[in-house]
């Protein structure tokens, strides 16, 4: 790099002066050549104070001059990848944290709609199922909550896949469906294909959120007294790039074609109203980067047009 330079350079300052303003020292040119040359270290100085960093900086054809710009583009660059490293830690510590706050939707549904079950009258045998319905969703919550408060304190959860046997995944899966269409007055169709393994290489809590995110979508918007299937099941084997395929399918409306390619995308929300029922497009993104994080996928279609209604899939790899 070009010297710096110095304020007490004065053999340094006299050559420079020397070679822009000349000997002469006549008062306007010389004021016009210096403005000129210093042209470049203005605007540098200009643009990294405004924190416009995405430029390069100029040169003045002056060593010394040059030799400052050469030092404040190292700043710039410097600065630039400093800011934006501090960008995505808070980025993604602000969407864990909506993502999180977006799940505390699911299991306070179903408490709500239990509890006002319970308001109704004394507990009966009938009403028991209820009440252990809602304790679900209290320790749902707590998970969440005590993530969450982990999150907002810069602590963010590490994705941590370990082997965990499939079957009690699926037992609570279940559970947790049912009861969420029983809220929004609906029902589950639940069935399992053959061949499905006994453990799975996941993040358990991940997949979880998942697939809930996914059922929950699929009952807001599933009409009242209609079923929401989900199908789980083993496409291909792990040695073969086989994946677990979780395929949550409603009659509701269906994906429109901009929602079939934006559907996951983070705050998409396609139809305004939703946004109005406090929907924040953040489902369906949550599910779709839980996937990802484990080298799995999500699919977006809709049924046929005799049938109506969407269908989401959700694959992870079995291998």
């Amino acid at each position: 790099m070009a010297r710096i330079l110095a304020v007490d350079d004065e053999p340094a300052i006299r050559s420079l002066l020397e070679r822009t303003l000349g000997k002469d020292g006549h008062d306007v040119r010389a004021a016009r050549v210096l403005s000129r040359k210093m042209a470049p270290l203005a605007d540098a100085a200009r643009r990294i104070e405004e924190r416009d960093l995405d430029f390069e900086v100029g040169t003045s054809g002056v060593r010394e001059i040059d030799g400052v710009l050469g030092a404040m583009d190292e700043m710039r660059a410097s600065l630039k990848g400093s800011l934006e490293a501090q960008w995505r830690s808070e980025q993604a510590q602000r969407e864990q944290i909506a993502a999180l706050a977006h799940d505390l939707k699911t299991p306070l549904t179903v408490v709500r709609g239990n509890v006002d079950l319970l308001l109704e009258g004394e507990l009966t045998d009938d009403q028991r199922p209820c009440a252990a319905d809602a304790a679900e969703g209290a320790r749902q919550m707590g998970t969440y909550l005590a993530a969450l408060i982990d999150a907002t304190l810069g602590d963010a959860t590490v994705f941590a896949p370990v082997e965990r046997p499939l079957r009690p995944l699926l037992v609570r899966l279940r559970t947790q469906a049912e009861a969420l269409a029983a809220c929004g007055g609906a029902q589950v169709a639940w069935s399992e294909g053959a061949g499905l393994p006994e453990a799975l290489r996941m993040d358990e809590a991940l997949v979880e959120r998942a697939v809930m995110n996914v059922v929950a979508n699929a009952v807001e918007h599933a009409p009242a007294d209609s079923t929401v299937e989900v199908r789980v099941r083993a496409d291909g084997a792990a040695d073969a790039g086989g994946v677990l395929a979780v395929s949550v399918t409603d009659v509701g409306p269906g994906f429109s074609p901009e929602a079939l390619e934006r559907g996951c995308e983070r705050f998409y929300q396609g139809d305004p109203a939703r946004a109005a029922r406090g929907h924040r497009g953040l489902g369906l993104h949550v599910a779709a980067e839980a996937a990802a994080r484990h080298g799995g996928s999500v699919e977006l279609a809709n049924r046929d047009a005799a049938e109506g209604g969407a269908c989401v899939t959700l694959r992870f790899p079995l291998g």
